[in-house]
């Protein structure tokens, strides 16, 4: 069973914060990415694709950044909303 490198969980987790905040799924980003890489990436996909999933590292590794990301989402929740209110507020007219 080979190990997630440091490098590869950041390029990993910059993906997940990156994709995150678009409506595209980062999950999908978080496993086609190493797939289409290759070389020592591909193991990250693939080495328990036809065995049992629950001994991958890269699956608990994928399930931790989700649960880090909705943290952050419910602890910014005032500052998003804040965002999107000033958004949606049209601007103020010049006299």
């Amino acid at each position: 069973m080979h190990e997630l490198t440091y490098p590869q969980a950041g390029v990993i987790g910059l993906l997940q914060g990156i994709t995150e905040l678009f409506p595209v799924s980062s999950l999908g980003h978080s496993v086609l990415v190493p797939a289409l890489i290759g070389g020592s990436w591909q193991h990250l996909v693939t080495e328990n694709a036809s065995g049992n999933s629950e001994d991958s590292p890269y699956l608990a590794f994928v399930v931790g950044l989700h649960v880090a990301t909705a943290a952050l989402l419910i602890f910014f929740r005032s500052d998003r909303a804040r965002i999107i209110r000033i958004f949606l507020t049209p601007p103020a007219r010049s006299r």
